[in-house]
């Protein structure tokens, strides 16, 4: 159920819930579908988030071995398992605030930053904000 958010404190105190025979069913905070996940203010925040910690989650293990690599072999890495976690989606994000997309945007930047193997520089992206 999506409800505005100067609504939603009123809704919580009620808590709606749901019997099917002795099975008793509460709403959730946020859900997944299809691999998107949709929380109460449809703000797409857990959706972020759980991109962000995949991405840096595989961008670790790749820096782990990325003396070990091609910068081409490396590409191909990243490509096939950190950027389908960002591209996969990523049209629900569409409108969202700039604030929350800075995090992707700095995520795109690190994956940029892993393939060239260039230091971190706080004024300088690698990749082209979108």
């Amino acid at each position: 159920m999506v409800v505005p958010k100067r609504h939603t404190s009123a809704i919580q105190a009620l808590r709606p819930t749901i019997t099917l025979g002795s099975a008793t069913i509460e709403p959730a905070e946020a859900v997944s579908d299809l691999g998107a996940i949709f929380d109460q203010h449809m703000s797409m925040i857990p959706q972020i988030n759980t991109i962000c910690k995949s991405m840096y989650c595989h961008l670790r293990q790749i820096g782990n071995i990325r003396r070990h690599l091609t910068k081409e072999s490396c590409a191909t890495i990243v490509q096939f398992l950190v950027v389908f976690r960002l591209d996969c989606n990523n049209s629900l994000l569409f409108g969202l605030p700039g604030l929350h997309l800075n995090r992707l945007q700095v995520a795109k930047n690190n994956v940029a930053r892993v393939v060239t193997h260039h230091p971190r520089t706080p004024f300088a992206p690698l990749a082209p904000s979108q």
